[in-house]
């Protein structure tokens, strides 16, 4: 029971340390390639194919976030259930996501056709302090969502019978 509840807090403890990384992932999309792109000229309406539903993933996240941490405050009886409820219905935007990605890379690959756009697309990447790209970026809210999958699973492992979070 106490080793469960052991594994328990480091799992939560993950989500929240990587729930963190994504909400930075997400916010450097923004705020790096999006501002470089609008800066050279990109015309607004082929920079909204690209970051197509970001905004509302990163208020989801931000939201889940902060739950995720104020759950994490307590030293006894944290119910992850209680920030997924909250923002369940919010997490929709996934299914929309998932049909914009394909047209975000192809749009960014149009883009990029332009010797000028592929120097601001590295400057930006540098700048980001990310390894990855736009593109691998941009792929990353279905890899978030694949990440749940197994830590939800894995906590669920190692959750009591009678918690909370078994019930939400």
């Amino acid at each position: 029971e106490i080793h469960s509840s052991e594994q328990r807090n480091a799992l939560l403890s993950q989500l929240v340390d990587t729930e963190t990384s994504y909400v930075d992932i997400l916010e450097t999309v923004i705020s790096v390639y999006a501002s470089k792109l609008a800066d050279t000229g990109v015309p607004m309406e082929r920079l909204a194919y690209v970051f197509e539903r970001i905004d509302e993933i990163i208020a989801v996240h931000r939201r889940l976030l902060s739950g995720f941490e104020q759950q994490m405050t307590r030293t006894t009886g944290r119910n992850l259930s209680v920030p997924f409820l909250a923002v369940a219905e919010r997490l929709k935007v996934y299914g929309k996501l998932c049909f914009a990605i394909p047209s975000a890379v192809e749009e960014l690959d149009v883009i990029q056709k332009k010797q000028k756009m592929v120097k601001t697309l590295e400057c930006a990447r540098i700048d980001s302090g990310h390894i990855l790209g736009l593109k691998d970026l941009l792929n990353e809210p279905l890899k978030r969502v694949l990440k749940y999958e197994l830590l939800l699973k894995e906590l669920i492992r190692h959750t009591p019978e009678t918690h909370p979070d078994r019930a939400g």
